[in-house]
């Protein structure tokens, strides 16, 4: 029996309005103009390479845009991401590849000095890099799945690489409950190519801007301090 309704953490939604979402914005040049195949086509011939200077404007690609402070400690950091990055098989999946290799690439967020960055601006430089297997996140897949009635809740003690690895997860199950039905909206757009991983996001941003609604709180992954302007509510999926 075909799947008719999609689950995106908390939500779910038809595969014809997903169907939609994701048609206007990978395959209909209408206003407003969205980030594909800006974003997903930057760099790509040097998309699967260590990260470099350039990848850290990415962001920019999807309306989030570092301070220069956060530029420079991101580029204080390319040893220790190109490392954890390298574990990572250039294919990776979220269905076949150990989640647990996102902590490391995560973890760095862990350090105080972080200038601004935070997880919606790391995922946003990361996940060209490997589509298939690095989430994004922003406030709008927030609303998706984290909360009271969400698959994540808060937990004060969880270390930010471990977040990414329970998001990764959360995202990895809604996939496989419906993998067809995603494998097919993942070839609406072909060029350049996106990942099951990749159009979630672009359907969890549509049905979580409703959740713009709700009050700003903490960094989930960091509770102690608010949501930085690199988190900014505007990023596009």
């Amino acid at each position: 029996m075909a799947v008719t309704a999609l689950r995106i953490g908390r939500f779910s939604v038809s595969v014809a309005k997903a169907e939609t979402w994701v048609r206007q914005y990978t395959a209909e040049r209408t206003r407003p103009v969205y980030a594909y195949p800006a974003y997903d086509g930057y760099r790509e011939s040097e998309r699967t390479g260590p990260l470099e200077d350039a990848d850290l404007l990415a962001p920019v690609l999807l309306n989030v845009r570092p301070t220069l402070e956060s530029y420079y400690w991101l580029q204080s950091r390319l040893p220790v991401l190109n490392e954890a990055l390298d574990r990572i098989p250039r294919d990776a999946s979220v269905h076949d590849t150990d989640l647990n290799l996102l902590e490391p690439l995560f973890a760095v967020l862990d350090d105080n000095t972080r200038w601004g960055v935070q997880m919606t601006t790391l995922a946003k430089v990361l996940h060209r890099k490997r589509p298939g297997f690095i989430p994004l996140w922003d406030n709008q897949v927030r609303a998706c799945y984290l909360g009271t009635d969400a698959p994540l809740q808060r937990v004060p003690s969880r270390s930010r690489g471990q977040f990414a690895v329970a998001v990764a997860t959360a995202m990895r199950d809604d996939l496989a409950a419906a993998a067809p039905a995603w494998e097919a909206l993942a070839t609406i757009a072909s060029e350049p190519a996106t990942t099951p991983l990749r159009v979630l996001d672009i359907v969890a941003w549509n049905l979580g801007k409703d959740g713009e609604s709700v009050p700003r709180q903490a960094d989930p992954a960091d509770p102690a301090n608010p949501a930085g302007p690199a988190d900014a509510i505007v990023s596009e999926p």
